[in-house]
């Protein structure tokens, strides 16, 4: 989310995203922008995709190392975009 690895200001895309939803969450602003299936980045991979992978989804440079098609495949089967859902 952060251009700054230590956080605060500047903003990457993602983290832009992020907070266009904040609303008072942090979870709820999360989950809204990964709902959202953006590529923040433009590597071709949803932002949800690269967090499901542990990549970076403000870093074009930081790119899951299998396909968009089967990280999607892997995250449907362990419960979809709603797994990162606010309880």
């Amino acid at each position: 989310c952060h251009v700054n690895a230590n956080g605060g200001a500047p903003w990457n895309t993602f983290g832009e995203n992020v907070r266009a939803n904040f609303k008072g969450n942090i979870g709820d602003a999360l989950y809204e922008a990964l709902k959202a299936m953006k590529d923040s980045d433009g590597d071709g991979y949803a932002d949800v995709l690269e967090v499901f992978a542990g990549t970076l989804p403000g870093d074009k440079d930081s790119k899951p190392l299998v396909t968009a098609e089967a990280l999607m495949a892997n995250l449907t089967k362990a419960g979809g975009v709603d797994m990162y859902k606010p309880k």
